[in-house]
């Protein structure tokens, strides 16, 4: 990445959600994103002990380090849904989302 891009991604904060973060795609686009400078990941997953595994999978030392937050979220009914957004919007603090991207999984109930 050239150093203009460097500094544009400092100047603009890139926060990216990442929606379904611990699994295998999610992941991927968590480790692409933290590739870059600059950019912080907000991983969002209803598993908390993978949210827990994404730090280490990654080579962080902090699962919340000032690049990485990892936010319990759900999306599999409406107040759940709701809560998410709310653990969402308290994890973004002041920072406005820049980006979002969804990897979740859809589930099917058993007949």
């Amino acid at each position: 990445m050239s150093s203009m891009s460097k500094r544009k991604h400092q100047e603009e904060g890139i926060n990216v959600l990442v929606l379904g973060a611990a699994g295998v795609v999610g992941f991927g686009i968590c480790d692409a994103w933290l590739k870059e400078e600059g950019v912080t990941v907000f991983a969002v997953d209803k598993d908390s002990s993978s949210l827990d595994a994404i730090a280490e999978r990654l080579g962080l030392d902090d699962p919340n380090s000032s690049r990485l937050v990892t936010v319990l979220g759900d999306f599999s009914s409406d107040s759940a849904g709701d809560a998410a957004k709310v653990a969402i919007d308290a994890a973004l603090g002041d920072r406005k989302l820049t980006h979002v991207a969804s990897a979740m999984g859809c589930t099917t109930p058993a007949p």
